[in-house]
């Protein structure tokens, strides 16, 4: 985990066990999340389903990555990774994404 930058919100802390759980098509738009990433992330379902996956990708996260990861998924290809997520309240999640 990533320390917390002066002055913002400290990271969401998620229990040991729990598993964070969005599908998104190709093009990257969201077709389901399960109830503890609802929970986590602070989203409704309707606010996810059909929105970009970019809706809680924190900004600073370096395209680089992102590009990576979907260019991957598109090709058929595995992908793993740390992404640094951000909830509808601002705070950031990280999440172990494969």
């Amino acid at each position: 985990m990533q320390p917390p930058i002066f002055g913002a919100s400290p990271p969401v802390d998620i229990a040991p066990g729990v598993t964070l759980v969005t599908k998104a098509d190709l093009q990257g738009h969201i077709s389901y999340a399960n109830a503890a990433y609802l929970a986590t992330s602070g989203y409704a379902l309707h606010e996810l389903v059909g929105s970009p996956h970019s809706i809680v990708h924190q900004q600073d996260t370096p395209a680089a990555v992102l590009d990576g990861m979907w260019q991957a998924l598109r090709s058929g290809t595995p992908w793993q990774g740390t992404v640094k997520n951000h909830c509808k309240n601002g705070r950031v999640f990280w999440s172990h994404t494969s």
